[in-house]
């Protein structure tokens, strides 16, 4: 966490809701914890999603991967053009860093 505390640049981390492969208590938990501290995180939670936010039905065999879900894709477009969670993104529930604690990047303006 010390090295992520550190950083002054905006961060989103995008979390599968239902991911088998790394459960995201402990990951939800720090990354708030970050939040909580000032540091400037977007976090994004896919619900009904697993690992590499993938939409899923359950199959004889396990899990069966089907699609990235509604506003995925859009959201990193978006996220990557304009650093900032504003609007809705499918069934991601966002948590965005408070604009008092975000940095001003260079070359943007803010709504910009």
């Amino acid at each position: 966490m010390p090295v992520l505390e550190a950083l002054a640049m905006p961060q989103l981390w995008i979390i599968a809701g239902e991911d088998l492969e790394a459960p995201n208590a402990e990951t939800l938990r720090r990354i708030r914890l970050l939040q909580s501290r000032g540091v400037p995180v977007d976090l994004a939670v896919f619900p009904d999603t697993d690992h590499g936010i993938y939409e899923f039905a359950e199959g004889e065999d396990g899990r069966i991967m089907l699609r990235h879900p509604d506003g995925y894709l859009r959201l990193l477009a978006e996220w990557i053009t304009h650093p900032r969670l504003e609007g809705e993104y499918g069934s991601a529930q966002l948590e965005p860093t408070p604009q008092s604690r975000r940095p001003s990047l260079p070359g943007m303006t803010p709504g910009g």
